[in-house]
């Protein structure tokens, strides 16, 4: 059914600046909350970050309808992601529990630089009737229109975090151009010399070179690994344990060699967490002799063909399960000797002990995993050139 009562009968009732919230009668104080956040620690931006805390207390303070419900700040940390932002999930949980009305912020970029997640947060907290109020902008999440003008200003902001990335990213690049080089100052074998240069660790070193060392002597990454673990020498990140990962990853570091390769890894977005390899997508930068060098002439270039061998694997014979190839051609028996248990070819292993040193040969795959053949004999050097030189010799004889 319809009717038309004619506008003259219609009266219109304008809608309320913000929502009811259950449970809270008119005369009760809102519980006003504030957020603030600066981007980097310098000492301007941490007075700013101080006058921030006391401008809201201040305001929050002085507004008789209002009640102080906390100050939540983020000092020196970027507002591209949340992940980070300790005090602003603190502020968020609260707002759950049902402790926060209202929240004041400086502008939309303090609150957050990612238009998506800003827009996703602010609609949760209005589902529980929570209001944000953004000062600079001048927008008030209570409102039913300031959805699409805080979009705009959320995208506002993430424009502006992209081109600032884009600049560091350029100045970066023109850095690495003209050969300007800077390390962690955590990288494994370096420190900080006198005169804030980079410097050699000679423990350190010392340490590096003896992986190398091994290497090129036959031992597989898990025997380094253990060897190290039984000299209680920590590992780069100081634990006991030395991951296989962390040994090749010494192994392959041109930074010992005194070279230094820039822009291996890059964040493919403004909201990446994680860095990815890069693969040809930007420019790569390879800077010779600009390190002080830890491994002599040749170590580790010898170490890189040493590598390339064991990853080049192939089956040692057709009763091989698994593929293991040779680990090194510079020995007379290297890819001669092949288990009889499983197939895989047998390496040359250095065994110190007691101060002495034993030259012996055990099977890859029980090398690399013991539980993959248990079985596989260990065979003393000596004895195994003076059984293969024997079994020559019956050849020649019975020929």
């Amino acid at each position: 059914m319809k009717i038309q009562a004619g506008k003259e009968k219609v009266t219109i009732i304008p809608a309320k600046l913000t929502r009811n919230i259950p449970g809270k009668s008119a005369n009760q104080k809102l519980r006003v909350a504030a957020y603030c956040r600066v981007s980097t620690d310098s000492e301007e931006q941490i007075n700013s970050y101080k006058n921030q805390l006391a401008y809201y207390t201040e305001k929050i303070s002085g507004n008789p309808a209002w009640k102080m419900a906390g100050i939540y700040a983020d000092e020196g940390i970027t507002g591209t992601s949340m992940k980070h932002r300790e005090d602003f999930k603190r502020m968020l949980r609260a707002c759950r529990e049902g402790r926060i009305d209202l929240i004041l912020c400086k502008s939309v970029s303090r609150f957050g630089r990612n238009s998506v997640d800003v827009l996703r947060t602010i609609r949760a907290l209005r589902e529980r009737n929570i209001g944000v109020l953004f000062e600079k902008e001048a927008v008030d999440t209570r409102t039913m229109n300031s959805e699409l003008i805080l979009a705009f200003h959320s995208a506002f902001s993430q424009s502006e975090s992209e081109s600032i990335r884009e600049n560091v990213r350029r100045g970066l690049h023109m850095a690495y151009a003209q050969g300007t080089v800077t390390i962690p100052s955590n990288t494994y074998g370096f420190c900080e010399g006198e005169n804030g240069d980079i410097a050699i660790d000679p423990e350190q070193a010392q340490v590096i070179r003896s992986i190398y060392q091994w290497f090129l002597d036959g031992n597989s990454l898990q025997m380094i690994g253990k060897r190290l673990e039984g000299q209680g020498t920590p590992s780069p990140r100081g634990k006991e344990t030395w991951s296989i990962a962390t040994i090749r990853s010494i192994l392959s570091n041109v930074k010992y060699k005194g070279d230094v390769l820039l822009q291996k890894t890059y964040k493919p977005s403004l909201f990446s967490d994680h860095a990815v390899e890069n693969n040809g997508d930007l420019p790569k930068y390879y800077i010779a002799g600009c390190l002080p060098q830890i491994l002599e002439s040749g170590i580790f270039d010898r170490a890189q063909e040493e590598l390339a061998k064991r990853v080049s694997k192939r089956p040692a014979s057709e009763k091989a399960k698994t593929p293991f190839g040779r680990y090194s051609g510079k020995y007379a028996l290297s890819a001669v000797v092949v288990c009889g248990k499983c197939g895989a070819l047998y390496r040359r292993i250095t065994w110190h002990r007691r101060g002495k040193v034993k030259v012996v040969w055990r099977c890859g795959a029980h090398q690399d995993k013991a539980a993959t053949c248990p079985d596989s004999p260990t065979l003393e050097e000596t004895a195994l050139q003076g059984a293969v030189m024997e079994a020559i010799s019956q050849q020649y004889i019975h020929k």
